[in-house]
């Protein structure tokens, strides 16, 4: 083939001339309108087989195969609107505590919380503190006596039951133990020391502290 060209029938024809004498050749042509039209007779033939009238069945050993199946599908109509076979599968809520509206007491007897009223930190006194005496480590054994901060993360996973009491995630929420005024608050005034003279004797003293190692986890 010359770069400048071919030459057909005598005459010289550039490369895009001949690049198009696909496209522009008769039989080429013919075939493709013959697909064309043999597409319009399959699409007018199912038409007529969806609205009830002549049916075209194949033989039975087509059907055998399940790639090949008699369907009621309309085409080229789609039902939007056909009857639900199955439902998928539902997103069930996430699980939640029951509302609590006191302080845990395993939260109380784990933990003791420290520091100013906005930035407090929870301490316990660690796992090891009831370990056997005995043994190679003379050393660690005082650092189990230490109350440590418990991790901050843990912290807020706790604290998130006790700003739920409230209802107001901007109020302060309560403490883990009751300071001298909560108590006050909670047993004194007009209700509560009605037709008595005065609150003297051991049942209205404060509670007293427990001993440093009871209960300890």
């Amino acid at each position: 083939m010359r770069s400048d060209g071919d030459e057909v029938s005598g005459k010289k024809v550039s490369h895009d001339q001949a690049s198009l004498r696909h496209f522009v050749n008769p039989s080429t042509n013919r075939f493709s309108v013959a697909v064309f039209l043999l597409f319009l007779l399959s699409c007018v033939r199912q038409w007529e087989t969806s609205r009830g009238g002549k049916r075209h069945t194949a033989p039975a050993s087509v059907f055998r195969n399940k790639m090949f199946r008699r369907t009621i599908a309309k085409f080229p109509i789609r039902n939007k609107y056909e009857e639900t076979k199955r439902s998928a599968r539902r997103i069930a809520p996430f699980p939640r505590f029951p509302e609590r509206h006191y302080i845990d007491p395993e939260f109380q007897l784990r933990f003791m919380d420290l520091g100013p009223e906005f930035n407090r930190v929870w301490v316990s006194l660690g796992k090891g503190f009831r370990r056997r005496r005995t043994g190679k480590h003379q050393d660690a054994k005082d650092e189990q006596l230490y109350w440590r901060p418990i991790p901050k993360a843990k912290q807020r996973l706790y604290m998130q039951r006790i700003r739920a009491m409230n209802g107001n995630p901007n109020a302060l929420p309560a403490r883990l133990h009751k300071t001298n005024q909560d108590l006050v608050k909670s047993t004194w005034g007009p209700l509560y020391t009605r037709g008595r003279p005065g609150m003297y004797g051991v049942a209205y003293a404060p509670p007293q502290k427990y001993d440093f190692e009871y209960r300890v986890f």
